[in-house]
């Protein structure tokens, strides 16, 4: 068998995989066109949120950017299109080895293998320091589980998830210069925060953790998936939105001024997206 047909052998097999976060990802299209059948065979469980959320981050983030550090890159949708379409030099890093390998494979499949390469371990807060340096780093959905999937001794060391969280945040303050940041409030039943004050609790996280929030992306379109943007002095303006689990249906509600706005099987789009500049 040829090299290449090697390769999609191995990807067909570890796609797969069905451990944690398996199928969260979608797999960016210009993957998707090299991976034929495979790709038609793959399906994310997750909602139709990877393409909006990567539009708002291509908006926002900088063109001058040329070198990310991405942590919980799962299949490496955000680093593999960040490095494809922008030239970005991409270090990815995911605790789920398959998934590390899976985005390797996909980028050397589509010659981009040169700059881009993920990591198949964890990163907690004693390995920030030993991070590739970048000019960015993007942190989606990974830090509300530390305590629980990573960092238990040190979210307890430090007294609570809030403070832990501050402190992860400020040591990547020390080290980039930019921050794409994403964070659920609960994990496992488990509230850290009121998920209707989700934008001012982690704007304020962010702000107290050496980063200047310059950019918020709230959805307000849950039927297109729409992100709009935000400058912090207007924060006043931002819908709030309380999300709940309807233990009946199963699905999760979405209501803001106490209006139902949609019923999703998640409630993950309820999170906000911050772009930071250190300070």
């Amino acid at each position: 068998m040829c090299r290449q047909g090697e390769k999609l052998e191995r990807i067909r097999a570890l796609l797969t995989y069905d451990g944690h976060s398996g199928h969260y990802q979608a797999i960016p299209e210009f993957v998707a066109t090299q991976l034929g059948s495979i790709a038609e065979s793959y399906s994310s469980e997750q909602l139709p949120w990877d393409e909006p959320r990567f539009a708002w981050i291509d908006a926002n983030l900088p063109r001058n950017v040329a070198s990310i550090t991405e942590l919980g890159s799962n299949l490496g949708y955000f680093g593999l299109r960040l490095s494809y379409e922008r030239n970005v030099n991409v270090n990815g890093f995911d605790p789920v080895k398959p998934y590390a390998e899976i985005g390797n494979l996909f980028a050397s499949l589509t010659g981009i293998d040169g700059r881009v390469r993920f990591h198949g371990k964890p990163v907690g807060l004693a390995d920030i320091e030993s991070l590739p340096s970048a000019d960015a780093v993007i942190c989606l959905n990974v830090l509300h589980h530390a305590g629980n999937l990573f960092d238990l001794d040190q979210v307890t060391a430090h007294g609570s998830w809030a403070a832990y969280a501050s402190e992860f945040l400020s040591r990547l303050s020390v080290k980039y210069n930019h921050l794409i940041f994403q964070t659920g409030n609960s994990v496992k039943g488990i509230a850290y925060f009121p998920s209707e004050h989700a934008v001012p609790v982690t704007a304020d996280l962010l702000g107290n953790s050496g980063w200047n929030v310059n950019m918020i992306g709230v959805l307000t379109e849950f039927s297109t998936i729409r992100y709009q943007s935000f400058e912090l002095d207007k924060l006043k303006l931002i819908p709030r939105v309380r999300c709940q689990r309807n233990v009946i249906s199963g699905l999760v509600e979405y209501y803001s001024n106490g209006s139902l706005l949609a019923e999703l099987p998640y409630g993950a789009l309820q999170r906000p997206l911050f772009y930071c500049r250190r300070s």
